[in-house]
């Protein structure tokens, strides 16, 4: 489902475009690591399906428009949310490992946002105090990972302007991401 909406004003020096949808995506091509004694290292498959929830909002206005010159800006915000409804495995764990660095990983996980980071953490005693090993000083490890949160950001915003004269024209854009764990 998608709803548009494009509103022109004043011969179309401000315009005003808005989107807003909810998509299932189904059968997201996604790597899958085999055990060696296949025969084969990863199999390439269609699984599972993603929901995106959006918005999609962009204002542009020409301020100033003569013969040889004009200047125009253009606004830009988008928020998505997308969430992991179903990964096709029957019988399966519920996640998949898409990519993984030095203990942390990028899991496609059933709930989670698609990119979810999951990484070592340190156990804990019952008082809610770290474990420490007496020989090392180090903290122990907890057997299970923690979520630490999405790749996605959680919005984004832009914002251009141009002046063009006689033909030539100068362009500046700029973006900012809000949200998201790097």
């Amino acid at each position: 489902l998608e709803v548009g909406l494009e509103l022109g004003f004043f011969g179309r020096r401000l315009s005003l475009d808005m989107s807003m949808y909810d998509k299932l995506t189904k059968n997201q091509i996604i790597t899958l690591n085999l055990e060696p004694a296949t025969g084969a290292t990863f199999q390439t498959v269609n699984l599972g399906s993603v929901r995106n929830k959006g918005i999609e909002l962009m204002v542009t206005a020409i301020p100033v428009q003569t013969e040889n010159f004009e200047w125009g800006v253009t606004a830009n915000f988008n928020k998505i949310k997308n969430e992991v409804e179903s990964l096709g495995l029957e019988g399966g764990s519920g996640n998949i490992l898409l990519n993984s660095s030095y203990d942390v990983k990028l899991r496609a996980v059933v709930g989670k946002p698609l990119g979810a980071i999951y990484s070592p953490e340190a156990e804990h005693d019952p008082d809610g105090n770290v474990v420490v090993n007496p020989g090392t000083g180090l903290p122990l490890l907890s057997p299970t990972e923690a979520y630490r949160g999405s790749i996605n950001p959680d919005w984004t915003m832009g914002i251009g302007t141009y002046v063009s004269y006689k033909g030539f024209k100068l362009s500046v854009n700029g973006d900012y991401r809000k949200g998201g764990v790097f």
